[in-house]
């Protein structure tokens, strides 16, 4: 079982992608193709015959309440007392509950470009493999899947805090500057305290902070493989609508 990892983005430049071979337990080296579609492709088919499992960091649906509340509105209309259901999806309510991280808004927030981009990249992956499915039952044999992920939940569910106070200051493990590489570096440590390796990956780890996210995306695969994340309830039919985040609780 091989699994990539794609921490979404609108721009190529912007998506972070990693391999990881689940029999090995370690990380496989990768280079982007011009495009993201153009990557994975790649590498589905030098991998031809493994099972694969892809790994996104994007919503994979809107909240169940959104697209009706908005067929009916006319413009100047009230929408409604309930704000997070129109906002929210059950899984990221259900994230908020377990993890106390609340993802970004699919209804409200930029991620909705990122959902939009990715669903586009699953499109372009089926035209050349019409077997491709969503995964909502880690057991089940599956040639060529996808789940939805959320790097932060990982960190959380380990103990690990994205962010860290210091100097007064919120230090977050994203972005470029020093201070974010630092934190990088520094989550790493705790990393491989747990016994998680990156060798030969670590120092693009904590440069590129895509690459970074995308090896956390491929760890959230591992959970699932494992059976350890999280399954939807099973009255819980909005998923099939909404997507779920494949997630574990903490440790």
């Amino acid at each position: 079982m091989i699994i990539f990892g794609v921490d979404c983005a609108t721009e190529t430049k912007n998506i972070g992608f990693s391999i990881y071979d689940y029999s090995r337990k370690a990380f496989v080296g990768c280079r982007k193709e011009a495009s993201i579609e153009e990557t994975i492709l790649h590498y589905i088919e030098r991998f031809g015959g493994q099972q694969i499992l892809l790994c996104f960091d994007a919503p994979l649906g809107w909240p169940d309440d959104f697209a009706p509340v908005l067929y009916r509105h006319m413009a100047g209309d009230y929408l409604g007392n309930t704000p997070d259901a129109f906002f929210k999806r059950d899984t990221d309510i259900f994230c908020a509950y377990l993890l106390r991280k609340i993802p970004l808004e699919i209804a409200s927030d930029k991620i909705a470009r990122t959902a939009y981009k990715t669903l586009q990249i699953i499109e372009s992956i089926r035209t050349s493999y019409p077997h491709i499915q969503i995964r909502w039952d880690p057991a089940e044999r599956v040639q060529l899947g996808f789940i939805e992920v959320y790097p932060a939940a990982w960190l959380l569910s380990e103990l690990i805090s994205p962010n860290i106070s210091r100097d007064k200051k919120t230090i977050s493990y994203k972005g470029t500057k020093p201070e974010n590489k630092r934190r990088r570096m520094e989550i790493i440590r705790e990393m491989r305290k747990k016994g998680i390796r990156f060798t030969g990956f670590y120092k693009k780890m904590i440069e590129e902070e895509h690459f970074f996210d995308a090896c956390l995306c491929c760890l959230c695969g591992k959970d699932f493989l494992d059976q350890r994340a999280i399954r939807p309830f099973p009255d819980l039919t909005s998923v099939f609508k909404e997507g779920w985040i494949w997630m574990k609780p903490t440790i």
